[in-house]
Order: C-alpha cells, then structure tokens, then sequence
C-alpha cells in the first residue's frame, strides 16, 4: 500500500481546526458569523479604503436595526448589539460585537449606516490624516 502524505496532512490540518475551534470556542460553520465566547458573537467583517472613505460591511443576519448601536471615533469603530428572543417560557439573547481600527481618520460628520439584508453598511469620509507610518528598516 502506497503511503499517501496528502491524507496524512489533511487529517493533521482537521486535527488542528478542530483544535484551534475548540480552544477559542469558534463555530466555523455558523453563518455570518465566528463565536468569541458562547453568548457573543463576532460579525463576518470586510473593510475597503478608498481614496476620500472606509466603507466597512457586516453580516449581522437576524438582527433589526433598532438591535444594532455604532460607536466611532476619528480611528476606531465598535458595532455591537443584542436581541431577545422568547420562546414560550424560553428567553434567548443573541449578542454580537466587532471593534475595528481604522486605517486612516475619519471625519464623523457625514457618517452614513444603512443595514439590507442582514448586512449592516458603514460608510466613512476620511479627515485627510492618515494612521499609518512608514518605517524604514536599518
């Protein structure tokens, strides 16, 4: 019987997701979502840098607006938010939060949120400044 390596290292990278998910208490087949801990939960995030704005999108399923808070300052958002959900004598809270650096500053006037579809839309101007440093090496 021929050794296969590639099964062999198959196995060992499932040993080691199961691991890893089991060690940080991460869900990775939860959709829109990975678990931070068993009651919170980390949004799906994707961020983009274009020339004048961060536009920052979340999946954020099963959630109302009225369920979801922004908090930003000129480098930093935080989008967080909890539901509840009774079931006969049953109650249930869903909790998610996601805090974010941001690659420039931004001017908070002008901010704009619209959330479609389970997707929550962040769209940022920048102020000009920028958060990044270019370091050069000895």
């Amino acid at each position: 019987m021929l050794y296969d390596i590639f099964k062999e290292v198959d196995e060992f990278f499932d040993k080691f997701d199961h691991s890893f998910e089991k060690f940080f208490n991460i869900d990775s087949k939860s959709y829109g979502f990975t678990k931070y801990n068993k009651n919170i939960r980390i949004p799906v995030t994707e961020m983009e840098e274009k020339e004048k704005e961060i536009i920052v999108n979340y999946e954020i399923p099963g959630f109302d607006k009225k369920d979801i808070n922004i908090d930003i300052t000129e480098n930093q958002i935080e989008v967080y938010g909890k539901k509840r959900k009774e079931e006969g004598q049953k109650k249930n809270y869903s909790k998610f939060y996601k805090m974010m650096s941001l690659p420039s500053e931004i001017t908070r006037e002008g901010v704009k949120a619209s959330y479609k579809d389970g997707i929550l839309k962040v769209i940022m101007p920048k102020s000009g400044k920028s958060n990044k440093t270019k370091i050069d090496i000895e």
